[in-house]
C-alpha cells in the first residue's frame, strides 16, 4: 500500500506539479485543508466500500470551506425541486417524491410539472415525509406537513399526477406580489370601484401569464426528446425510468444511428410490450 501511494505521489508531483499525499496525514485534521498547498489523496475499495465515508467527508468539508455562500440557502430563495420518483402510495393516491434544494414548498401552491401528454398543473394538497430515521420508500406512517423548507426529500400529494415524469423540474407558481399590489391598492382606492375591477382583471391576466410561462418551461426539456422520434413510425421503441436516462439512451441510439419510433418514461406496462413486439414484427417483415 506505502509503494503505491508514494508512486501516486511521484505521478502528481511530476506530471502536473502537485503535491499530494494521504489526507490524515500533514495535519490535516487539526490545522484544515488548503488545496492551493496540498491535494488530499483518499484510498478507497471497491470490493469493500473502506473509504467512501471518509470521501465523502472530505468533500463535504472541502466544500463547505470554499463554497459557503453557494451553498446556503433560506426559504426565501428561489424555489429548486427536481422530481425523483412517482409513485402509487396507498390510500393516498400517485405522489411524486421530490428533492427540494432551496426555498419552501406549502399546501396550496399552484406546482407545475412535465407530463408526457403535456404540463400537469395542480395544487399541492399535502405534504408528507417519513418518521425521523426512516426512509422514504419504506411503507410507514408518515407525518403530515402545512410547509416544508430546503433542503428536504418531501412527498407530494396532488392530482392529475399519474402522466407525471421523473428526473423533471417542478416549479411552483405564487402570486404573493400581485396580492401585496392589490391590498395596497385598495387601501389607496378605498370603495370598490371600475378602477379596481380593471386591476384585479390584469392580476389575473398576469398569474395566468405567469403559469404558460411556467408550462412552457417545463415541458421544454420533453419537447426536445419528442422531437428525436423518427416521423415515419420506423425504428425501436425506448423506455427508461428518468428523463435523464431516457435522453442517454437517445443520445446513444443516434450516435448508433438507429431510428426511434416512440419513446416512454416510468415502469414497463403490458402495451408497452405490445408496442415493441409490433416493432419487431414490422422489422421481419421489412416494413
Amino acid at each position: 500500500f506505502r509503494s503505491r501511494v508514494q508512486g501516486i505521489v511521484a505521478e502528481f508531483a511530476k506530471e502536473a506539479h502537485i503535491n499530494a499525499g494521504l489526507y490524515y496525514k500533514r495535519g490535516a485534521r487539526a490545522a484544515g485543508i488548503d488545496l492551493r498547498e496540498w491535494v488530499p489523496l483518499v484510498p478507497t475499495s471497491a470490493h469493500t466500500g473502506e473509504g467512501i465515508p471518509d470521501l465523502l467527508y472530505l468533500v463535504v468539508k472541502i466544500t463547505k470551506k470554499l463554497n459557503r455562500d453557494q451553498i446556503t440557502v433560506t426559504a426565501d430563495h428561489k424555489v429548486q425541486c427536481s422530481v425523483l420518483e412517482v409513485t402509487k402510495t396507498e390510500s393516498i393516491g400517485t405522489t411524486l417524491d421530490v428533492l427540494l434544494v432551496s426555498g419552501q414548498l406549502s399546501v396550496g401552491d399552484t406546482i407545475v410539472c412535465a407530463g408526457m401528454d403535456g404540463p400537469i398543473v395542480t395544487t399541492i394538497k399535502g405534504l408528507l415525509t417519513p418518521p425521523p430515521m426512516r426512509e422514504m420508500r419504506v411503507k410507514t406512517d408518515y407525518v403530515r406537513h402545512t410547509t416544508i423548507k430546503a433542503a428536504m426529500g418531501v412527498k407530494v400529494v396532488g392530482s392529475g399526477l399519474n402522466s407525471a415524469l421523473a428526473g423533471t423540474e417542478l416549479l411552483v407558481h405564487r402570486e404573493v406580489a400581485n396580492n401585496e399590489d392589490h391590498d395596497h391598492h385598495n387601501r389607496q382606492k378605498g370603495p370598490k370601484g371600475a378602477g379596481d375591477e380593471l386591476h384585479r382583471g390584469q392580476k389575473g391576466q398576469k398569474g395566468r401569464g405567469g403559469i404558460e410561462l411556467l408550462k412552457a418551461r417545463c415541458q421544454s426539456d420533453v419537447d426536445s426528446l419528442l422531437g428525436r422520434v423518427d416521423p415515419s413510425g420506423d425504428g425501436v421503441y425506448v423506455k427508461a425510468s428518468t428523463l435523464g436516462s431516457l435522453e442517454a439512451l437517445l443520445c446513444f441510439l443516434e450516435e448508433s444511428k438507429i431510428k426511434v419510433s416512440g419513446i416512454g418514461i416510468g415502469p414497463v406496462h403490458k402495451k408497452d410490450i405490445t408496442i415493441a413486439a409490433a416493432m419487431g414484427d414490422k422489422s421481419k417483415s421489412g416494413g
